[in-house]
């Protein structure tokens, strides 16, 4: 059916239509009684009760209809009085009739359509919430009761609307841990009890909205790691009438920031307490960005101490000119060196003889190349030499 069969349906098909009979026949009958006791002053104005019903309710038919109503009513008069000032008062009457009827149906017209394009737009609203169906989006009213649960909440939540929808409130869905051990923040942080669904709205009922990680439940008892928003819902005078919930899923991006955490943790793990120095420099500067531990205690500086300073910083000028500047600018230009039993300094100014291995990388674009130190025995360093 169209939106507009949904107004303008067939008059008997309208539960108004037996009160617009009755009222219609009833002002018909009590005018031709006062006509015919010579009455033409008051009782006409009973006419404007199934005027007003049918332009209210039937629009473009109920004006035709009022139409002919009026013209009854001075047929009636014309037909019981010949006197020329009440048919000229009966037509001016008449006149106003129909100009009553169409106020009231021009009324009437307009509240449709303004009804139509308010459906319309909400029907636009419902299909690009339904469109989005990665992301949940739950309504409730100020107590909390959910009045609106999207497509995306069934597919992620694993509910039908008819099981939540004004019978349920959003704690249904969360982790009663989660919810308690945040009522315990708010209380502190507002200075009074915040308990059950005000926990997730304690913001927005400042008119405020809050974006915080939470757990979903869905009814088959998995959990999910949400990113949900919460805002508040206002009326046309400003106040407050309900919130709105917009969560998505962020289990698979938690687990693989949980899973780059646990990588790096272990690569940290792997380059504090590797016996060998360890350095990540700037292939432009060829200053040194990183340093581990045991490259600290090699060359006597701390991790502080190291990072800004230069890879000649640790050669002596002569070394550095003569032998060790050609070995860095072959890595740079990308080749894997690896260099046995070349002198280096310490802080206090101790040579060491130290086997070098280091390499290229990419990092957005920019080049660095990584560097590994160890110190030589005796032997190695009458070798190298």
């Amino acid at each position: 059916m169209k939106l507009n069969d949904q107004y303008v349906k067939p008059v008997f098909a309208r539960s108004h239509f037996p009160i617009l009979i009755f009222t219609s026949i009833l002002s018909i009958a009590l005018c031709v009684f006062c006509f015919a006791s010579g009455n033409f002053i008051v009782i006409q104005n009973l006419i404007y009760i199934p005027i007003v019903i049918a332009c209210m309710y039937y629009e473009k038919r109920g004006f035709i209809f009022s139409i002919i109503m009026a013209a009854t009513y001075f047929i009636l008069v014309i037909s019981f009085t010949k006197d020329p000032d009440t048919i000229v008062h009966a037509f001016a009457r008449t006149v106003i009739f129909i100009i009553v009827a169409f106020s009231i149906f021009s009324l009437s017209l307009a509240k449709r359509r303004e009804a139509e394009a308010n459906k319309e737009a909400h029907a636009q609203l419902k299909r690009v919430i339904d469109a989005a169906t990665k992301i949940s989006i739950i309504a409730t009213d100020t107590s909390g009761t959910i009045t609106m649960f999207s497509v995306g909440a069934q597919h992620m939540l694993g509910y039908l609307p008819e099981e939540v929808m004004g019978k349920k409130t959003p704690v249904i869905i969360h982790l009663e841990s989660e919810v308690e051990a945040r009522a315990e923040e708010l209380a502190e942080e507002l200075g009074h009890p915040v308990e059950g669904f005000d926990v997730f709205v304690a913001y927005a009922k400042q008119g405020k909205y809050e974006e915080r990680q939470w757990t979903y439940v869905k009814k088959d008892g998995k959990h999910l790691t949400v990113n949900l928003i919460v805002t508040p819902v206002k009326d046309d005078s400003g106040a407050i009438s309900g919130f709105l919930g917009i969560a998505t899923d962020i289990t698979e991006r938690t687990l693989a920031h949980k899973a780059m955490r646990e990588v790096e943790s272990k690569f940290s793990a792997i380059v504090d307490n590797s016996p060998d120095g360890i350095i990540f420099c700037e292939v432009d500067t060829q200053k040194i960005i990183f340093s581990n531990p045991a490259m600290a205690r090699l060359f006597g500086y701390s991790e502080k101490e190291l990072l800004g300073m230069g890879v000649h910083d640790l050669h002596r000028p002569e070394d550095w000119n003569s032998f060790v500047l050609s070995q860095y600018e072959s890595n740079a230009a990308g080749d894997i060196i690896k260099v046995h039993s070349i002198p280096a300094v310490r802080k206090d100014g101790k040579i060491i003889f130290v086997y070098i291995s280091s390499s290229k990388f990419n990092i957005s674009g920019k080049k660095y190349f990584t560097a590994f130190f160890k110190e030589v025995s005796e032997q190695n360093k009458t070798e190298g030499q």
